[in-house]
């Protein structure tokens, strides 16, 4: 059987002609299921978005929970470790939760007996081996300016 370019536009007219005729003869149907398709549609599409973004969330702090983060080192020259900055991992910004809370009301001046509970000074070997570590690091610094 062949198709016929008339065989076909009369095919169309007569389908838009029975269009014309059954919208024509149900106005008042078309104009109470029509809003509620429409709303139905809506609905469907929030629902998606919702849902989308809901589901984004949620597999990405599930991969990140699975990440175990292994910091491989190794020993430099001068004997210090040095890690692999592609083994770190960094948490998204801006954090959900705020980083400190606070269990007490904070005060801006502590009593003496509270400065001696918790503040320890540092011993004078202490210092002089951080005053050499730094010097160290000064040195280098200035060597290595032109």
């Amino acid at each position: 059987m062949k198709l016929n370019i008339d065989t076909v536009k009369e095919k169309f007219s007569n389908f838009v002609d029975r269009l014309k005729l059954f919208f024509s003869e149900n106005k008042k149907l078309i104009m109470i299921i029509l809003p509620i398709i429409i709303f139905i549609i809506f609905l469907l599409v929030l629902l998606l978005i919702l849902l989308s973004k809901q589901n984004d969330n949620s597999e990405n702090y599930q991969t990140k929970a699975k990440i175990e983060v292994q910091l491989k080192t190794t020993t430099g020259a001068n004997g210090l470790k040095k890690l692999n900055p592609n083994s770190l991992w960094l948490l998204d910004e801006p954090l959900k939760l705020p980083p400190i809370q606070f269990s007490r009301e904070q005060r801006r001046i502590w009593k003496q007996n509270e400065v001696d509970y918790w503040y320890e000074a540092p011993s004078e070997e202490v210092m002089d081996d951080l005053r050499q570590k730094n010097k160290e690091i000064i040195d280098n610094l200035l060597e290595a300016a032109p």
